[in-house]
C-alpha cells in the first residue's frame, strides 16, 4: 500500500489551485489540438488531484519517498522525486540513443 503524506487543508487547496491553473493553461492552448505530451500532462494533473484527496499526493511512485515541496510547487503533477525522475529520464534517453544507433547502423548496412 502506498505511503500517505498528510497535507493541511490549506496545502491541499494550494496544490489543487496550482493543478487547476496548469490544467486551464494546457486546455486553453490545446483548443487548436492537444499534442501527445499535453494530453499526458492532463492525465497526470487529474491523477494528482485525486491523490491529494486520497492523501497520497507528493509520494514518489518509484521509491515511495516524499517528493520535495519545491518540486511540487514547480511541477505540481510530478509523480516521482527528482532522483527517481532523473533516473527514468536517463534510462529513456539511453534507450533512444540505442535505437538511433541501431537505425543508423541498419542504414549503413543497406547502402554498403
Amino acid at each position: 500500500m502506498a505511503r500517505t503524506r498528510s497535507l493541511s487543508k490549506k496545502q491541499k487547496e494550494r496544490f489543487i489551485r496550482l493543478l487547476c491553473d496548469e490544467e486551464t493553461k494546457i486546455q486553453s492552448i490545446g483548443r487548436v489540438g492537444l499534442d501527445k505530451n499535453e494530453g499526458e500532462i492532463l492525465v497526470l494533473i487529474r491523477k494528482a488531484k485525486r491523490a491529494i484527496w486520497n492523501d497520497t499526493y507528493g509520494t514518489c511512485q518509484e521509491c515511495g519517498s516524499d517528493i520535495a515541496f519545491d518540486r511540487l510547487r514547480e511541477v505540481p503533477h510530478a509523480q516521482n522525486c527528482l532522483r527517481c525522475q532523473t533516473k527514468l529520464e536517463q534510462h529513456h534517453y539511453e534507450n533512444q540513443m540505442l535505437e538511433f544507433r541501431k537505425s543508423q547502423h541498419e542504414k549503413i548496412s543497406k547502402t554498403g
